[in-house]
């Protein structure tokens, strides 16, 4: 199955920051600098082989090996406890994206968008390659229409690149006529997780600035029209 731009509201509950952002509560119990998961572990493979030994030793008192035995049985059941102490319950352990420490700020892949909207806002952007086509850039907002290619691109002028180069080398679909560059997602982990399978979206006509969206999806979005 294909995934899709605007199937990532669904996917990922409204565009919401993945839950691969969230950190996972941490098990604190450590012993000598490892786990107590580990470290009980580590013990019951002792005296297991222990029990195994004094069970097939000859001349071996009986009392030495039951209280082995019973050493063995102790500890299991502090291991089942400390596994069950360490996994939440109802999750299931998987893997996450690491939170970025304080609040990302994607300034200088957007043009400055991120923190200079008003100022940014409007301006012309001028691809260098694929017959040099002109693209306004409005920040905070989103595009409409469905998606007709998805990429990763490095910044908010490789996704409008991506738009051009669509437009120069295609010849048996429709236009590119804007762009959506959501750059957390430029983050591989944070766009696996969440379902969205690009951070540039490329979409078709008609596109106007008075069409444009205000982005509900957790996190930035920047759109750009091409210039007819």
């Amino acid at each position: 199955m294909d995934f899709k731009y605007d199937d990532a509201p669904q996917l990922a509950e409204g565009h919401d920051l993945p839950e691969a952002y969230v950190h996972r509560k941490k098990t604190t119990g450590t012993v000598c600098g490892i786990s107590l998961v580990l470290f009980l572990s580590i013990i019951i493979g002792i005296l297991s082989a222990a029990v195994i030994g004094l069970a097939a030793g000859t001349g071996v008192a009986t009392k030495n090996y039951n209280d082995a035995k019973s050493q063995v049985k102790a500890l299991n059941a502090s291991l089942v406890a400390a596994q069950a102490e360490s996994t939440p319950t109802g999750t299931t352990p998987s893997a996450t994206a690491a939170l970025p420490s304080g609040t990302p700020n994607f300034s200088n892949i957007t043009n400055g968008c991120s923190t200079d909207a008003d100022d940014v806002t409007g301006n012309i952007y001028t691809s260098q390659f694929f017959g040099k086509p002109h693209f306004t850039m409005y920040c905070n907002k989103d595009t409409i229409n469905p998606t007709m290619l998805s990429v990763f691109a490095p910044d908010f002028n490789g996704c409008m690149d991506a738009c051009a180069a669509w437009n120069y080398y295609n010849t048996t679909k429709g236009d590119c006529v804007a762009v959506s560059f959501i750059p957390a997602w430029g983050n591989i982990a944070v766009a696996v997780a969440g379902g969205a399978p690009g951070d540039c979206y490329l979409k078709p006509g008609p596109q106007t600035k008075a069409n444009l969206s205000t982005p509900n999806i957790g996190t930035e979005c920047h759109a750009a029209i091409v210039l007819s």
